[in-house]
């Protein structure tokens, strides 16, 4: 959980890699356990974990498992289709996990009932049924296989035996199509959902205490009566394999118990249910029964962002399974509160002048309410704002730690939760963890001898009273060297999630900072987004230390950092989170001043912002979602150039037709298949999660996009790039992963002129999706770009020279390193590039390894063919490799990356070592 950004929902990916091929027998189906049709093994596979950090997959653990999967096959309209009950997980094993603070031994164990139903899932989807009778429709005819028979199996699958080769023999008669009984009705409701809220966390998962779904299921015939024979009952869970058949009375329907590895997750789950006459496989209802079922033990979160200039504030509402369709209310100070309301529906309340606390609460589908009393935060103006305070040296840490943090529970981390574990406190003020980074020094913020604060008989003393400690501080980095050769660094301090502040919360910070590097470490700034409302609790928590004490959170700013020098001193353009905006920070003196350039209503503006200084100017590049009222929604690159608070913005590239996302289809729902923002209307009853729009006229129910997008936005302008050319001007390359391409553009006149350089629609006519980790660097022989092929999973150059592409390589295939194999299979790298040539035309690229955690470092050099690659392994700390850039210091050229770690504490910081 502390591996997503400010431990927040995050997607994790599942990647299986086999250590051995697999072994499959063939049985008689007589007992699904002991004799099944087929059984498939498979020992020491292996399952790569990655989870959504920081804006690309990492991988945090590796699990080796023994699979057993006994499978049967039943007899169907479609086909032969797989029928599976239990699947045997066992002897499993954890390796890569430095990032995660469990014990691997234990967690080998625990993971072996969570993968059990995932794996069910995998082969459900990935199995579909076998067609026996496709070649014999147009003859009128089909292939009638015996059913099976309790113990017996079924005649008509056996197991045959040639030459010392087992074979599954399949054994039919013929019959004319659609001569069987007319297919019967289901009909199916949740009578009870039993939950042990042990079987959901993975300390106490035990083999019986999975969630039980208690299901009255019932069938009718064609007619609309009762069945006068024996039925028999199917389910399938969250897509995964369907289990065995269950007899039902020939009156009065059933009651099935069903339990499944799968339900262990909390969230929302579907249960298909269908029937058939027990022996007529052919009269089985092709449109199952579907349930929903919701596995929720959560109680909602909610707390009142801060207000701004307006008097406007939003709600932050988050339930792991209800998600939008939470319903939350409030009130100020002693006030009523107001009306229950879909979190969906909320846009910002206004706040009363004189409202000086508020109290809050959310209620979920199934009727926990989660409530919260806070005091209102006024945040500061978002226009021109100056910064100051003390610049205090970070102090030793104290000796002990009284609380630690752990991570969360692998539970939580399958079922991508936010819930904070609360801290045991046994005295009265949270302590800090021992240990001080090697790699930087810290202060709270700066300021001039003028502002500093009078001295008094402040004392801040052990234990009850402790200085902040950083935690990770320096992601998204950028680096950039002044004339005077001085090293800059800017980044993002996240938090310091070991350690909890007075009311027992994980401590999240949320701030730009900027170091200067002194040869050894980063002596690092706050520059922005440190609050001075709610004041610091200077009682816990040292007010002359790190961030004076404070331990609350202001505006979530300083992601997507882009440093550079005008005028001697460092300015950074980055990405307000928390107002979806693009900000700049100078350093005027001493002090810092912020601006915002760009921002809207309901627009995402600042992300992959690209600063190059230009004529003395600041010239910043960046990407623009903007909403829509229907149809398509609009994504642009735009150019901001000016200096201070003084700054013109234009559109360069402009897609208008960007597929909707959640949250840009303004008075609309964005419709998940045809990525347009489409009114509802009525007429439908829509299961949950769906939505009633017009299709043709027609009421319809579709899915649609709503909550939190994750991972990669869908937009035109991507890891945006922006380099000087030697002859003037600048020029821009971006990932447009709306068409899957990697795109360069030139300024000619008022225009931007774009060119395809990769990617897309291919001349076989299958497609290919380039460009993450996008780089540019322009000289006398071209642009040469370094970006990720996403299907591929590799890093590849290219150069373009006049808008014609020269060349295309591959730098790095993720399948070796130094002309070795990877043990562990494929690494998903390219993350991160940068690339810089030296004036003999050699090809300088380094990049992030995020399977392995390691920064790479390779060499093109000129050759006939193109360039011949040698990749090294530059020295990093812990899993490093983020946010990679290359500088001269000093006639020699050093590499920037940032590392954390996780096993002892939870922290992160920013490396700068010599090129291999």
């Amino acid at each position: 959980k502390n591996l997503a950004l400010q431990r927040e929902s995050a997607p994790v990916a599942i990647v299986l890699k086999p250590r051995k091929p697999p072994h499959v027998t063939f049985g008689n189906g007589t007992n699904l356990e002991t004799d099944p049709l087929i059984r498939l093994k498979m020992e020491e596979a292996g399952f790569d974990f990655y989870i959504w950090s920081h804006d690309r997959y990492i991988r945090f653990m590796t699990a080796y498992f023994d699979i057993d999967a006994p499978i049967n096959l039943t007899a169907t309209p479609e086909g032969l289709v797989p029928v599976l009950d239990k699947l045997s997980i066992a002897n499993g094993r954890v390796e890569n996990a430095d990032l995660i603070k469990e014990d691997p031994q234990a967690l080998g164990a625990t993971l072996q009932s969570l993968l059990a139903g995932q794996v069910g899932s995998l082969l459900g989807g990935g199995i579909g049924p076998i067609d026996l009778n496709g070649s014999l429709s147009s003859l009128g005819l089909q292939l009638v296989i015996p059913p099976s028979v309790e113990g017996q199996g079924s005649p008509g699958l056996r197991t045959v035996t040639k030459d010392n080769e087992r074979f599954l023999g399949i054994f039919a008669g013929l019959q004319v199509a659609g001569t069987n009984m007319a297919s019967l009705d289901t009909s199916a409701t949740v009578e009870g959902v039993d939950v042990d809220e042990k079987g959901l966390r993975a300390e106490t998962i035990t083999p019986d205490n999975a969630p039980v779904v208690t299901i009255n299921v019932g069938a009718q015939t064609a007619q609309g009566t009762e069945p006068t024979f024996e039925v028999e009952h199917q389910v399938r869970i969250d897509g995964g394999v369907w289990k065995p058949w269950q007899r039902s009375s020939a009156a009065g329907g059933s009651t099935l118990r069903v339990s499944d590895e799968t339900l262990r997750i909390e969230g929302r789950h579907s249960i298909l249910v269908r029937s058939r006459p027990v022996n007529d496989a052919y009269a089985l209802d092709m449109e199952p029964a579907e349930l929903e079922v919701l596995i929720d033990t959560q109680t909602p979160e909610i707390k009142l962002l801060p207000v701004n200039e307006n008097g406007l504030a939003s709600l932050d509402v988050w339930d792991l399974v209800s998600r939008e369709n939470t319903l939350a209310r409030w009130r100020f100070d002693d006030g009523k509160f107001s009306p229950w309301r879909r979190v969906e529906d909320i846009g910002q309340i206004e706040v009363p002048d004189d409202a000086e606390e508020v109290e809050l609460e959310a209620m979920d589908e199934t009727g926990k309410v989660g409530r919260a009393q806070q005091e209102i935060i006024r945040g500061a103006p978002r226009g021109e704002s100056s910064g100051c305070g003390c610049a205090v040296p970070g102090d030793q840490p104290p000796s002990q730690m009284p609380w630690g943090f752990a991570l969360a529970a692998v539970a939580g981390i399958f079922g991508l939760g936010r819930r904070f574990r609360r801290a045991s406190r046994t005295a009265k003020h949270a302590a800090i963890a021992a240990g001080v980074l090697g790699t930087g020094a810290f202060s709270g913020c700066s300021c001039d001898d003028e502002t500093k604060p009078p001295k008094d008989n402040y004392k801040c003393e052990e234990p009850n009273c402790v200085p902040l400690q950083p935690g990770l501080i320096g992601s998204y980095t950028s680096a950039t060297v002044a004339d005077d050769g001085t090293l800059w660094v800017a980044g993002y301090l996240e938090g310091d999630f070991d350690n909890v502040d007075s009311s027992g919360q994980p401590i999240q910070y949320g701030d730009l900072v900027v170091g200067r590097y002194d040869g050894s470490q980063i002596n690092w700034e706050i520059v922005d987004g440190v609050p001075t409302d709610p004041p610091a609790d200077t009682v816990a928590f040292d007010r002359d230390g790190f961030r004076g004490g404070q331990t609350a959170p202001g505006d979530d700013v300083g992601l997507w950092t882009s440093i550079g020098i005008v005028d001697g001193s460092p300015v950074v353009a980055y990405y307000d989170r928390t107002n979806k905006a693009l900000k700049y920070a100078w350093k005027s003196g001493k002090s810092w001043e912020t601006t915002t350039i760009d921002d809207g209503p309901n627009t995402d503006v600042g992300r992959y912002a690209s600063l190059v200084v230009d004529g003395g100017q600041a010239t910043i590049a960046y990407l623009s979602i903007e909403p829509s009222g229907g149809g398509p929604i609009t994504s642009k690159i735009k150019i901001a150039r000016g200096n201070g608070a003084d700054f013109s913005k234009v559109d360069a590239v402009i897609n208008a037709a960007t597929p909707c996302s959640s949250g840009f289809c303004e008075g609309s729902v964005c419709v998940a298949d045809t990525g347009l923002c489409t009114s509802e209307t009525s007429g439908c009853d829509c299961a949950s999660g769906d939505k009633c729009v017009s299709v043709d006229g027609t009421p319809t129910c579709v899915a649609v996009l709503a909550g939190k997008a994750m991972g990669y936005p869908m937009a035109g302008g991507l890891y945006i790039a922006l380099a000087p050319i030697p002859s003037g001007g600048l020029g821009l390359a971006y990932y447009d992963r709306t068409a899957g391409t990697v795109v360069v553009a030139a300024q000619q006149g008022n225009a931007w002129t774009p060119v395809v350089v990769d990617g897309g629609l291919q001349p076989d006519g299958s497609y290919s999706d380039v460009g993450i980790g996008l780089s540019l660097f322009i000289d006398s022989n071209g642009w040469h770009l370094t970006y990720v092929d996403g299907y591929n999973e590799t890093l590849r150059y290219a150069r373009v020279v006049g808008g014609v592409v020269q060349e295309v390589g591959v730098i790095d295939d993720g399948l070796s390193f130094g002309g070795v194999q990877h043990a562990d299979g494929l690494h998903v790298v390219g993350d991160d590039s940068f690339v810089s040539v030296t004036p003999s035309g050699e090809v300088h690229v380094t990049y992030q390894d995020a399977t392995a955690g390691k920064l790479r470092y390779a060499v093109g050099s000129p050759s006939s063919s193109g360039h011949d690659w040698k990749v090294y392994e530059a020295e990093t700390t812990s899993f490093g490799g983020f946010f990679s850039s290359q500088v001269t210091v000093d006639g020699a050229l050093q590499l920037v990356s940032w590392w954390r770690r996780s096993k002892e504490r939870t922290e992160g910081n920013v490396s700068v070592v010599r090129a291999p």
